[in-house]
């Protein structure tokens, strides 16, 4: 399997995805109302057996799109979704 450049990751469906939903790249899931829409999703972690994040939430870490082209991870924004 080819390992994704920052490049890559911006606008496609998942650059990595297991049975979970946590992923890599690609379109984050919300539980609530969606957050900094002007960044792109870059890593999403999910609850599931063995991996309970509070009840059933969800973290993130977004990114702006020129950072990651950048490969500039100094600013990357954390949001925990519950």
């Amino acid at each position: 399997m080819e390992v994704p450049t920052a490049k890559n990751l911006i606008g496609i469906k998942a650059a990595y995805k297991v049975k979970s939903k946590h992923t890599i790249g690609g379109k984050p899931r919300f539980i609530q109302t969606p957050y900094h829409q002007d960044c792109v999703n870059f890593i999403q972690f999910d609850s599931e057996d063995g991996l309970m994040i509070g009840e059933c939430e969800i973290m993130h870490i977004f990114i702006k799109k020129e950072d990651l082209e950048e490969l500039n991870f100094e600013k990357v924004i954390f949001y925990f979704d519950n």
